[in-house]
């Protein structure tokens, strides 16, 4: 499952890297904005609510109930893989801030991802 994630980050660390927005406040700070907060859950908490799902729907035939296991499994692959994606990001903004080049998103998620993979 972390394969998947993986190519499913990167290719949204592209489509991120390829665009002249800033990237969101809360990807880089301990907390969230005030307004963020008022907003209900928290951006990178539902992020990783999403990325479970995805996880779970994926290896359950027709719809079975998840066991108590593989909904583990799919929440910490969830968590690892929106924490590598804050990392990337974190990297690529400090990268830019100091004037170096970043190589982008895509790439820095790879590095990333290798670094926790054996």
């Amino acid at each position: 499952p972390l394969a998947a994630v993986w190519r499913a980050m990167v290719s949204v660390g592209e489509q991120v890297s390829g665009g002249d927005a800033p990237a969101p406040l809360w990807l880089f700070t301990g907390r969230p904005l005030a307004g963020m907060r008022r907003g209900g859950t928290r951006p990178l908490l539902r992020l990783e609510a999403t990325i479970a799902d995805a996880l779970l729907d994926r290896a359950r035939p027709g719809g079975a109930p998840p066991d108590r296991e593989a909904e583990f499994q799919a929440q910490v692959v969830a968590r690892v893989a929106v924490a590598v994606f804050r990392s990337a990001m974190i990297r690529h903004r400090a990268l830019v801030a100091s004037g170096e080049p970043s190589p982008g998103i895509g790439v820095l998620l790879g590095q990333a991802f290798a670094a926790i993979t054996p």
